[in-house]
């Protein structure tokens, strides 16, 4: 057989369309969420900076400027549970909130391993 290099291209971007097919059909992992205590999930009240809800629906107050933050897992439904006008960035959450209008911004110098 004969191969040119055109062929050898057009055969790799097949592959890669099939590869990524596949990938994107599996099915996605559900989030583990332990259940309410009886009587229902408490919702919170008087949150400084508003009221964030989690992947399994459940509501607790947003975290403020310069507050530590976490970003949900699961990349479709990526959020922090930083407050309206905040997002997280480095762990903390940056911006200016939308209920207090205070702000705060840094910088995040992520260190390079060293091989």
């Amino acid at each position: 057989m004969n191969f040119n290099r055109d062929s050898v291209m057009a055969w790799v971007v097949v592959a890669h369309l099939f590869n990524l097919g596949l990938v994107t059909s599996l099915p996605r992992p559900e989030p583990r969420c332990p259940p309410c205590p009886v009587g229902g999930c408490p919702t919170p009240t008087a949150c400084e900076h508003g009221i964030f809800t989690d992947i399994c629906g459940r509501h607790s107050c947003a975290k403020g400027p310069g507050d530590r933050c976490k970003v949900r897992r699961f990349r479709m439904l990526a959020q922090a549970n930083c407050g309206d006008g905040m997002y997280c960035h480095c762990g903390v959450c940056m911006g200016c909130s939308l209920t207090t209008y205070d702000c705060y911004e840094d910088t995040c110098v992520i260190p390079m391993s060293s091989k």
